[in-house]
């Protein structure tokens, strides 16, 4: 948990920022707090940077109502889900998955409204703040014809790798990519050049953690325990279907709050000189790049 002084000096802080949202709960600052590894300077500089960006997206933070079609589309389409159990070091598991493979269903840009939907309400929702966190990429189904809708929106896609990579209250601990193709497992200096290519858009590096690649299971329960896994995956973690209606029952609840458009600055108010850039302190957040691992 983080100090309660350190919480009280940001909260302190946030009441001088005339820019940044009123209403900011403890449990968001406690998590920015951890993330950052208790430096209040780099706490303040991240979450600034966390409103900023948001405020710099409308195609995801505005009209945010979970009821649209294309965000309902793209929670059909998509599976982003929590899973239930941690693994023995108190992190937290979350899965990202095609339910529906057709390419022409894949709308980038009403996927990360309805990302950030569940990520919102996973930080309001979320008693105990886990110790880290392991993304898991299931790539069945993923086809060329999807990395063109992906390319298609690279502005979108800037912007969400800027605020999940480079504000997102979370610490990375690896992350895993299953069901490889032969689209995802070309040599490791292909992948190199792609982040090199990336880069431009978010210059915060990753955390020092793997990117470990699957081509079978057997090599990603190496790492992940199959009791934490979804029976889908022969684990007994629960059913997809009764996990991503949870999700669903979750969003709903907050609708009212997401209609709000929290978590968002108002540029317009911003004290002239108190920019500071996010380059400079987040990599408290994600750190740097360590290594990329083809199982």
């Amino acid at each position: 948990m983080a100090n309660a002084q350190d919480i009280e000096a940001m909260r302190d802080w946030l009441s001088k920022q005339p820019h940044l949202p009123e209403k900011i709960d403890d449990f968001l600052i406690e998590r920015f707090l951890l993330s950052c590894r208790g430096s209040l300077e780099r706490t303040k500089t991240v979450m600034d940077s966390f409103f900023k960006l948001r405020s710099e997206a409308p195609e995801f933070f505005t009209n945010r109502d979970p009821r649209q079609e294309a965000v309902q589309a793209m929670l059909r389409a998509i599976d982003t889900v929590t899973l239930p159990k941690r693994t023995k070091e108190g992190y937290q598991i979350y899965l990202h998955r095609l339910e529906d493979t057709d390419p022409e269903k894949f709308d980038f840009t009403a996927y990360g409204k309805a990302f950030f939907m569940l990520v919102d309400t996973r930080f309001r929702s979320e008693t105990e703040i886990p110790n880290g966190d392991i993304p898991v990429f299931d790539m069945a189904g993923f086809t060329f014809k999807h990395l063109t809708r992906l390319m298609s929106a690279l502005g979108a896609v800037r912007k969400y790798m800027q605020i999940t990579q480079d504000t997102n209250p979370l610490r990375l601990k690896n992350i895993h990519v299953i069901n490889t193709n032969s689209l995802i497992t070309m040599p490791i200096p292909y992948w190199i050049n792609q982040f090199d290519y990336f880069r431009p858009l978010t210059s915060i590096p990753f955390n020092g953690f793997q990117l470990q690649f699957h081509s079978t299971m057997d090599t990603f329960t190496e790492y992940i325990p199959l009791e934490l896994l979804p029976e889908e995956y022969g684990g007994s973690g629960g059913k997809l279907a009764d996990i991503r209606e949870a999700h669903y029952k979750r969003i709903e609840e907050n609708r009212e709050w997401l209609l709000q458009e929290p978590w968002l600055s108002d540029e317009r108010k911003r004290p002239a000189g108190s920019r500071k850039s996010i380059h400079d302190s987040s990599s408290a957040v994600n750190g740097s790049f360590r290594s990329l691992a083809l199982d």
